[in-house]
């Protein structure tokens, strides 16, 4: 609770969170190779704006021993701040990274959508390593190609000698 100018109180993260709030520079957003970045830049948005990480970790809202009606407002809130969470995230991934009009998100929760991301990251960093692996044995092959040649070539000039 914080006390407003006036006197009242009102809950720290009663209220929505500003558009301005919610979106990374474009160096932060979500690319091939910013998984450390992004991952840091959106915790850092969910602290600012009272959001518990538990939202990228758990599918459902925790359980505690409360009344039903206690539980029942906590589920709401669970709820509301869960489609925040996911629309931080879902506003922080570039479009040419992962495109979420081919998924279905709008039946997952954050927790499942962080899950989705983490996996693409893996799969992404897989195949630049896979490509790496590649290049290094064209690479390979092609420098044993102009061994052989220059030891070709000598050969021959120590022939001729």
């Amino acid at each position: 609770m914080v006390t407003t100018n006036n006197g009242s109180h009102q809950s720290v993260n009663a209220a929505r969170p500003r558009p301005s709030e919610v979106f990374l520079p474009e160096h932060l957003r979500l690319s091939a190779g910013q998984w450390p970045e992004f991952q840091l830049a959106i915790k850092t948005i969910f602290e600012l704006n009272d959001l518990p990480f538990a939202h990228l970790e758990n599918v459902a809202c925790p359980r505690l021993l409360l009344s039903v009606d206690e539980e029942r407002r906590r589920g709401d809130r669970w709820l509301m701040d869960d489609n925040i969470c996911k629309a931080i995230i879902v506003l922080n991934v570039r479009g040419d990274y992962v495109r979420f009009t081919e998924l279905e998100i709008d039946k997952c929760n954050a927790a499942e959508l962080w899950e989705l991301l983490k996996r693409r990251n893996a799969d992404v960093h897989g195949q630049v390593l896979e490509k790496w692996k590649w290049l290094v044995r064209v690479y390979a092959g092609l420098l044993g190609a102009a061994w052989v040649g220059i030891l070709l070539i000598m050969l021959q000039l120590i022939a001729y000698a």
